[in-house]
């Protein structure tokens, strides 16, 4: 498989290594996670990408919840922890992480990893995650 993508794209081919020159792939499992008001959901993407097309990544989740415009999450609550190799082209796995302390039920929604290689014009997108945050009903007797 990975020979066939090495010949329809032209790469160069070694005795025994395919270099790809270009790859992005984000890898976590679509679902449903169901939560209660006041917690944290935590959200982690994995991106598969090339070593030397680190500095040129820009990856961030995405929630888009009923009729509402789709939203983007800022640097304030993901954090894209990058992987390191000595050989530049070695593909390498990164990871995004979104934590949202203390949920309420507008967190509720579809949330999507997104991920783009600048300088490449390779674009990558995950599958949805639902989230559903319930209110914890506390009763009181008088």
């Amino acid at each position: 498989e990975l020979f066939g993508l090495a010949e329809r794209c032209g790469l160069c081919c070694g005795k025994e290594r395919i270099l790809i020159y270009n790859m992005l792939e984000i890898i976590y499992t679509s679902g449903m996670k169901y939560m209660e008001e006041g917690g944290t959901l935590t959200l982690n993407c994995t991106i598969r990408h090339r070593q030397d097309q680190s500095s040129q990544l820009e990856a961030h989740w995405y929630k888009k919840a009923g009729n509402q415009n789709e939203m983007e999450f800022g640097k304030e609550l993901e954090c894209l922890q990058l992987s390191h190799s000595s050989d530049p082209s070695t593909s390498v796995v990164s990871f995004l992480l979104l934590k949202i302390q203390s949920v309420n039920q507008s967190d509720s929604g579809r949330y999507q990893c997104r991920a783009k290689i600048m300088n490449a014009a390779l674009t990558a997108v995950g599958h949805f995650i639902r989230v559903n945050v319930t209110v914890l009903y506390t009763s009181t007797i008088y």
